[in-house]
């Protein structure tokens, strides 16, 4: 009897030091990926905070300046320059984007092909480099002599070719949102009259409100670093296109590393103000209650008998 209560006991802390066991080997396993992120993200992000405040050339050190830098920075009309130019293309770029790539999807998930060989065909520039798809444009661009100089042209060039590039990756995140939508719904509009088009507007478009709000953010951060695209075509001595992650390149190529993280800081704290300001303005819902917690509503009596079945 005593032997038995002995193992008893032992069986009682054998989950403790499994748990603690799984604990270690998480840890063991996470730790060659928070290695590399300590290394390539966190320490750079406090170097460049710490840079900003001296005149850092990559060779040598020579003290601290303050906010000399960020003064210089300010007076720059090249940089402020590159902040105009990426408000301007993140305006027309993220509703563009947006708004093609909901139509693209929509349009997609009507038609039943077999392998649904239209979703690979518009995917595959997402899958493809970056660097050889601006060379394939570029390419493109000469045949055609395209004179991008140093006009608006340029802007409008770059934002063809970036809609090019993340219309397929929005789709998949569209097309998997629409799945999620209960058909239901539509029967329940359609027996209320509404036409293809309504339901489009009115249901479709309010219940994939979560992932526009995905694909809004991360749109919007993206614009602000855009870099391949411009310096890649060659477009870095136009200062109508010219952003801030290209001016903190050239920056950096110039051994101007103070000035350089100065201005990564400063992005910094405009994308993180932008954020903020899209959290306040852009907030996702309950999106089946919005739309059909309205009593006036004309798919809302449809919709609740449809859902009791």
């Amino acid at each position: 009897m005593f032997k038995r209560k002995n193992k008893n006991k032992n069986a009682m802390f054998l989950p403790s030091h499994k748990k603690k066991n799984d604990t270690i080997e998480a840890y063991a396993f996470l730790a060659p990926a928070l290695l590399l992120f300590v290394v390539f993200t966190v320490a750079p992000f406090i170097l460049s905070f710490l840079f900003a405040f001296t005149d850092y050339n990559g060779v040598e050190f020579s003290g601290f300046v303050g906010t000399e830098n960020f003064k210089l920075i300010l007076q720059d009309k090249y940089f402020m320059s590159s902040l105009k130019n990426v408000l301007v293309f993140a305006i027309f770029y993220v509703p563009l984007s947006i708004i093609s790539s909901l139509i693209i999807s929509f349009l997609v998930s009507k038609i039943k092909i077999k392998h649904n060989i239209f979703k690979v065909i518009l995917y595959i520039p997402s899958l493809t480099s970056g660097a050889a798809m601006i060379f394939v444009w570029k390419s493109l661009l000469g045949a055609l002599n395209v004179e991008l100089g140093l006009g608006h042209m340029a802007m409008i060039v770059v934002i063809a070719i970036s809609l090019y590039g993340c219309l397929g990756g929005n789709m998949l995140i569209y097309l998997a949102a629409m799945a999620g939508i209960d058909s239901k719904v539509y029967e329940a509009a359609e027996i209320d009259g509404a036409s293809k088009f309504n339901q489009f507007l009115h249901i479709t478009v309010p219940l994939l409100k979560s992932s526009t709000y995905f694909i809004f953010t991360t749109t919007l951060i993206g614009c602000f670093q855009l870099f391949d695209l411009v310096y890649l075509l060659g477009l870095y001595n136009n200062y109508n296109v010219i952003t801030p992650v290209v001016q903190i390149y050239l920056s950096a190529k110039e051994l101007r590393f103070g000035y350089g993280s100065a201005m990564a800081c400063i992005l910094f704290v405009v994308i993180m103000l932008v954020t903020v300001i899209t959290q306040l303005f852009v907030k996702e819902n309950d999106n089946e209650k919005k739309l059909f917690g309205n009593k006036n509503n004309k798919y809302t009596k449809k919709y609740q008998k449809w859902k009791q079945i």
